[in-house]
């Protein structure tokens, strides 16, 4: 939610994808607990779901790193002045900082 909110109009659709990832893996965890719970042991636990468990923790892992690098893409871009100038503000600082360095 916070990105949907906190971000300007065209990176703001990033939070509405990871909404939905998420609310995915949420039902898959749910499902892996009712299969936690319904299992006879935990050997056969391991084998019906270990796909499913990895799955689940690549998607989270996909999600934070989705969010915090396009937070920090948009907070750089924001504190830097080059919202909307795209590479050519990057170009432009890296040659000013060469410039005040040599």
């Amino acid at each position: 939610m916070r990105l949907t909110k906190f971000l300007p109009r065209p990176y703001n659709k990033i939070g509405i994808v990871c909404i939905a990832i998420s609310t995915v893996r949420f039902i898959g965890a749910v499902y892996l607990s009712v299969i936690a719970v319904t299992s006879a042991t935990l050997t056969y636990y391991r084998h019906k779901v270990s796909w499913m468990m990895s799955g689940t923790f690549v998607v989270s892992a996909a999600v934070d790193v989705a969010i915090a690098s396009s937070m920090l893409y948009y907070l750089v871009q924001q504190r830097l002045g080059f919202v909307g100038k795209g590479l050519h503000g990057w170009v432009q600082l890296d040659m000013e900082q060469s410039n005040l360095s040599g």
